[in-house]
């Protein structure tokens, strides 16, 4: 066996670790499209305000860097941007244009 320099880089991408902290290939595949919906929404120019640079292209895996550092550069923007998403998710939920088994519990339990 052999632990190439690059195996070692590949753990420390954020997307491969949350990819690599899901066992089941059903839970990966709806946890990945979820993932990326939440990525997309975050505007360019939220990172260019607190990180002074955007990403390069759009893909799940640079997003993931871009908010990962967003959240340990600024924790309460990090939390400001998924508390607001949730909300918009509640919202949909209201309005029956999203099932309520799409949020996870915690999210049923929180006041709007």
């Amino acid at each position: 066996m052999e632990i190439s320099l690059d195996k070692i880089n590949l753990r420390n991408e954020p997307y491969q670790q949350f990819l690599d902290g899901i066992r089941s290939p059903q839970t990966v595949r709806k946890y990945k499209n979820a993932l990326y919906s939440f990525l997309k929404l975050v505007p360019n120019q939220v990172y260019l305000d607190s990180l002074e640079i955007t990403p390069k292209n759009r893909n799940p895996e640079e997003l993931s860097k871009f908010f990962v550092s967003l959240a340990k550069k600024d924790p309460d923007l990090a939390t400001n941007i998924i508390a607001a998403f949730i909300k918009e998710e509640k919202k949909l939920v209201e309005k029956k244009e999203m099932s309520s088994q799409t949020l996870p519990k915690s999210a049923h339990s929180q006041k709007s």
